[in-house]
């Protein structure tokens, strides 16, 4: 587009144009219609490539259009943005930043879609900026930098609501494109959102705490996995544990869990289970102070069970030793020189006599003896008995004593002396 210089009786001085002069008689330029029809039509077409409808009485298109194809999707900065639904006026706080009038402010949380964009900040009720206040100005996709903020400055967002939009009509959606979300450092866990970005981080592992609390009231009542501390406050302590450390490993679902406790003052250690229908005893774990495991057997001279059986046999026959009894016999408990000696036998004994009978092992101290008429051996008429005597460590003497001669004959005395 350039003047009108190729058409005849424009009238252009110097290929401008110029006012009629009646002093000088200089006349004024002409405006041809095809070239008026042109500017014209150069306009509208710069308009409507920047998405706005050619309005005759709208006298800002031009400079709407221009802006909006010079940031094309990019929107000037804004001063903060909103992390939370706000009222639209007055020089309030965003983000930790005072706004000051006239400060371009991302509005992204309002409760009504509709009313996110950018908007000016003023004293009484805000106002769209200009270049979010028409369907030109805004398009899906554009995106728009953050400045400053505690949260999101610096950063870049995205309208990422599909055209076409009317503002203040369609609902307006913008998410993080670039910038900060979490404080820089080492995190032992972290989100990822759908782009692939990290949007959160943690070093808590479930619970787990570096300085754990002391528990106010029962442990037991822990409702999910954490390092614990327990003091006077704490009221299901084990006995004996007054100040500790420990934690509480929670089982998914219900109140089941696993608890160990540490005393901070001794070395003292507990574990319990908490039940779905109760809690547990709180159980002491021995270690090397309360139970050396170098003072008991050693590891190496252990026995397995056929060993063991072995053993026990050995020792019941030491203790008690089997023996095919003759008469006379003995046997000793345990079979040793000291132990237990009984003696016994049986003797056949005339009536009104005694006999002394050599023991098969003498006594170094005899110590009784006792004698009665074998039962089944028995030929009396009248009332009889035995007597046992020891004679020395040696012998014993046995008696038969008959209340009448009359028919009486010799009787088998059974026997016993015992001693060591």
């Amino acid at each position: 587009m350039d003047y009108p210089k190729s058409t005849p009786g424009a009238g252009l001085v110097d290929g401008r144009f110029v006012d009629e002069n009646t002093t000088t008689g200089q006349p004024g330029s002409l405006i041809p219609a095809s070239w008026g029809n042109g500017v014209t039509e150069e306009l509208v077409n710069v308009i409507k490539a920047a998405g706005l409808e050619p309005d005759e009485a709208a006298h800002d298109q031009l400079l709407r259009s221009i802006r909006s194809m010079l940031s094309g999707d990019f929107k000037r900065a804004v001063r903060v943005a909103t992390t939370a639904a706000i009222g639209l006026d007055g020089l309030q706080v965003i983000d930790g930043v005072q706004l000051a009038a006239g400060d371009r402010v991302l509005v992204k949380d309002q409760p009504s879609k509709a009313l996110n964009g950018i908007w000016l900040a003023q004293a009484n009720a805000w106002r769209r900026a200009d270049d979010f206040s028409g369907g030109g100005d805004v398009g899906g996709g554009l995106v728009v930098a953050v400045a400053a903020g505690t949260t999101y400055g610096p950063s870049v967002w995205q309208l990422v609501t599909p055209g076409p939009i009317t503002v203040g009509v369609t609902e307006l959606t913008f998410t993080l494109a670039f910038g900060r979300v979490v404080a820089a450092g080492s995190y032992a866990k972290v989100t990822v959102d759908s782009a692939g970005r990290v949007v959160g981080g943690s070093s808590d592992l479930g619970g787990v705490t570096g300085v754990p609390a002391v528990v106010a009231g029962s442990m037991a009542d822990i409702a999910d996995t954490r390092f614990l501390a327990a003091a006077d406050a704490t009221t299901d302590k084990p006995v004996g544990i007054n100040y500790a450390g420990g934690m509480s490993i929670k089982y998914p679902g219900g109140k089941m869990a696993i608890q160990f406790l540490g005393a901070v003052t001794h070395d003292h250690f507990c574990v319990r289970r908490v039940e779905a229908n109760g809690i547990g005893q709180w159980r002491t774990l021995f270690h090397s102070g309360n139970f050396d495991p170098y003072s008991k057997a050693d590891v190496a001279d252990v026995y397995n069970r056929v060993d063991t059986n072995y053993l026990i046999t050995q020792a019941v026959e030491a203790l008690l030793p089997r023996r095919n009894f003759g008469s006379p016999d003995f046997i000793r408990i345990p079979d040793r020189t000291g132990g237990l000696l009984l003696v016994m036998g049986t003797t056949l004994v005339a009536p009104e006599s005694s006999v002394d009978v050599t023991l098969p092992i003498t006594f170094n101290m005899g110590r009784g003896a006792l004698a009665t008429v074998a039962a089944g051996t028995a030929n009396n008429q009248g009332n009889y008995s035995a007597y046992a005597t020891l004679a020395s460590n040696s012998t014993l003497r046995l008696t038969q004593d008959v209340s009448t001669t009359t028919g009486a004959a010799n009787q088998y005395i059974s026997w016993m002396a015992w001693g060591y």
